[in-house]
């Protein structure tokens, strides 16, 4: 019977009738990844290094601020092929881009699309030069964001029923659960995926029932990554705290708030270095794009030898206690540039043999569909949301890119990280961006279906 309910739902959401515009969108977009980096050889930075230790080694230091998810899926990986576990590993990355980038066809027709505009934004989405860079990374983002959209597929169904589906509930906790044992900024998305459920569903006797399972799955890994790691690591060199902490210090220190910090290590050491003067100086101008201060880079870049003090957690203590409400003003108000930060354009060597003119064109076209039309896209989403009373879609999408949006900008030092931070929730965020588009394309489509039919009444 279980069979052929889900027989029956494939049918109803399209995957059967789907099929070839799915196949075709996949196989263009993992053509066009792979021409992105056809040695297929990850993009390796520091924080890439310290997963690959991790990954030969769950007990190292390092280990007691990430995750265990990424490293483990690096660790297979290796183990599979320990002389060429660099090419199956981008291959594998490139491989799951181009699959939920192309299962987002889905979702755009069951917000009733055409097969054209739901392919062509797809294929918009599944070819965006920034999704398609980290997926060369040997980082955890782009994994985070693939679990993410697929916990975010699951929420749109479950709302989409007017049932609460038992299976579906845990299948959500168990990817909500994975997201965050790959990044701990997943740790309270949970939070707004139970407000969106509320909000269009309302709550039930049977939605109270499956909610205690629901929660201990969701928190389940969490749970047992932290018992393993208070086993294992009795001396930790970070802890979660000391992002926050970091997070407070500049904030404080970019917005002139540096006496505010006197008498700890950080202001100290910034005394040291004859730095207090230029750090009095600083202000947190509002702006666009919050691109950062010269004079404010070169306070920061003083500490590069001394990463440990930028977490001060006595300045970030004496400053926050002290002025509360201005850290939290100057933190919110880099918030808007988290959708006005550009993109990675693709790295040097990428995409050999295509013409000079077509490549210029494909990198300056998603510059500017990231800054100035991004954030305006998706304010004409909410829009148009709103009008077609798309509920579901509304609140399942914003509440994810709005708590992602608020974390990734409140934990952050610098707006400057945010083009890596936000490739958490693009998928997400680029889905909403291009469905007035896609709406738009559809309208057309129909309208000019309309007065062919009346020209053949006439």
């Amino acid at each position: 019977m279980n069979r052929i309910r889900l027989l029956e739902t494939l049918k109803k959401n399209y995957v059967c009738k789907s099929f070839y515009p799915l196949l075709v969108s996949f196989l263009l977009i993992l053509t066009f990844s792979i021409w992105s980096n056809p040695s297929l050889k990850p993009h390796i930075s520091g924080d890439g290094y310290g997963y690959w230790s991790i990954a030969e080694d769950f007990t190292i230091k390092e280990a007691s601020i990430r995750p265990f998810l990424f490293p483990l899926i690096l660790k297979v990986i290796i183990n599979f092929s320990p002389d060429n576990w660099q090419f199956y590993f981008t291959l594998f990355q490139l491989i799951s881009h181009s699959l939920i980038s192309s299962f987002l066809f889905l979702i755009y027709k069951k917000c009733s699309f055409s097969d054209f505009s739901a392919f062509i934004c797809t294929l918009a989405i599944g070819f965006n030069p920034n999704l398609i860079y980290y997926s060369s990374c040997l980082l955890a983002d782009i994994l985070l964001a693939i679990l993410t959209t697929i916990s975010w597929f699951f929420l749109f169904y479950i709302n989409s029923r007017e049932e609460w589906n038992k299976n579906l509930m845990y299948l959500l906790s168990f990817f909500c659960g994975l997201c965050i044992v790959t990044k701990p900024v997943a740790l309270l998305m949970i939070f707004p995926i139970f407000l969106s459920m509320i909000i269009v569903k309302n709550i039930s006797i049977e939605f109270l029932k499956i909610l205690p399972l629901f929660i201990i799955i969701n928190f389940s890994f969490h749970i047992i990554w932290e018992t393993y790691k208070n086993q294992h690591h009795e001396e930790k060199t970070i802890v979660k705290s000391d992002l926050i902490f970091g997070a407070i210090n500049w904030t404080a220190i970019k917005s002139g708030l540096i006496e505010k910090g006197r008498n700890t290590p950080l202001y100290n050491i910034l005394l040291e270095r004859n730095q207090i003067e230029r750090a009095k100086k600083l202000k947190t101008v509002f702006s666009y794009t919050m691109d950062e201060n010269p004079e404010f880079l070169v306070v920061f870049r003083s500490l590069h030898d001394n990463w440990a003090i930028k977490s001060d957690n006595e300045f970030a203590k004496k400053v926050f206690k002290d002025s509360p409400l201005e850290i939290l003003f100057f933190s919110a108000m880099k918030w808007h540039s988290f959708f006005t930060k550009r993109g990675y354009s693709p790295p040097y060597g990428s995409f050999p043999k295509m013409p000079r003119i077509v490549k210029i064109i494909y990198v300056k076209l998603y510059a500017y569909l990231y800054r100035p039309f991004l954030l305006f896209l998706l304010i004409g989403s909410v829009v148009l949301l709103l009008s077609t009373t798309n509920k579901n879609l509304l609140y399942s999408s914003f509440f994810i890119i709005l708590y992602a949006s608020a974390v990734v900008n409140f934990a952050s030092a610098s707006a400057s990280e945010f083009a890596r931070y936000r490739v958490w929730i693009e998928y997400i965020m680029w889905f909403c961006a291009f469905y007035p588009i896609g709406f738009f394309l559809t309208f057309l489509q129909k309208y000019r279906k309309t007065l062919d039919i009346l020209k053949l009444n006439e």
